[in-house]
């Protein structure tokens, strides 16, 4: 397979959320912002391409990424339908962004900031390894697995970077956890939602069943035995 692109969805491994937390919870530790709730994403790029993204985060097993190139472009002067920010993966992993996304989450702008939050999802949780989906949604639909879509797995990397599980206890509105971190309000809305129906997702998918990593029959929580979960979070050597 050629080098993938990720402007479209794809099929990628299945990550436990607390794999997807912990990536955004050393992304905090890497590049601590100046406001205590808004993160600086433009910052923790910027450690990307000069720390290296394996310095940042690094699931155990997974070959090593090395440091982060950027690229710009004037989506102005291309396609209007042409995407704001893509990530591709070949000898090194390259974030290619609109220069005008840049300077907007350099300003504060909500939805810039977002677009590079989500970048940072699949630059740290995926590689060249990920499929793409055929363009049919019956196809999609029987083809990826809950939980192996990277789309939606940057998207709650995105939501556990801009609005941390801690942020959501401390301020549980949605309009005061939009205004903290400096996050568009669906953001907001969709954290508070998440953090607050946990505990009861967790326990409706507590049971005895095959672990999704080592295929042991065991305990699992998401699909996943503890052990599996314990690997993938061990820090890089």
């Amino acid at each position: 397979m050629g080098t993938p692109v990720m402007q479209s969805d794809y099929k990628v491994r299945y990550l436990h959320d607390d794999i997807i937390a912990a990536a955004a919870d050393s992304c905090w530790r890497h590049a601590p912002p100046e406001r205590p709730y808004t993160f600086d994403v433009i910052k923790l790029l910027e450690v990307l391409v000069t720390l290296g993204i394996d310095q940042v985060f690094h699931i155990k097993g997974d070959r090593r990424k090395g440091p982060l190139e950027v690229e710009f472009f004037d989506r102005r002067r291309r396609w209007q339908w042409e995407r704001p920010a893509w990530v591709t993966f070949d000898k090194r992993v390259k974030l290619i962004v609109d220069s005008a996304i840049w300077e907007g989450a350099k300003l504060g702008k909500t939805f810039a900031g977002f677009v590079l939050a989500h970048e940072v999802g699949h630059i740290l949780l995926h590689d060249s390894t990920a499929k793409a989906f055929s363009s049919s949604k019956s196809e999609q639909l029987s083809f990826v697995g809950e939980g192996e879509s990277a789309e939606e797995q940057a998207n709650s990397f995105a939501g556990h970077l801009l609005v941390p599980t801690r942020t959501v206890h401390r301020f549980p509105d949605k309009d005061l956890l939009a205004a903290v971190c400096n996050v568009p309000d669906e953001l907001a809305a969709d954290r508070l939602a998440a953090v607050s129906n946990a505990k009861a997702i967790l326990a409706q998918h507590s049971m005895t069943d095959y672990c999704r990593g080592c295929g042991r029959f065991t305990e699992v929580s998401l699909g996943v035995c503890g052990s599996c979960t314990h690997d993938q979070l061990q820090p890089a050597s």
